[in-house]
């Protein structure tokens, strides 16, 4: 996947990976550091043409994460959420 991206997209802004301790890559418990919370994997690219962030990220439930979210769709989740707190008051 992340290759998909890159090739689409270029290098990513920012690209991380690594394992928590006790975990390491190549120690064969790769999974099980997954599912502990142990893998550490975020690459993210930007589009500045329409203001957009893509994010590649692995979950502790073992599955690939890719999100997008751009200006308009984070100015409506943010009015949707204060509008859900207010009318939770």
């Amino acid at each position: 996947m992340k290759d998909l991206l890159d090739n689409k997209y270029g290098d990513p802004k920012d690209d991380y990976h690594f394992f928590s301790s006790p975990y390491e890559e190549g120690d064969g418990d790769e999974i099980t550091a997954v599912k502990a919370g142990k893998c550490n994997y975020l690459s993210a690219w930007e589009k500045p043409e329409n203001n957009a962030t893509i994010v590649l990220e692995i979950s502790k439930f073992q599955q690939v994460e890719v999100s997008y979210e751009n200006s308009i769709n984070v100015m409506l989740n943010k009015q949707e959420k204060e509008k859900a707190t207010s009318d939770g008051l």
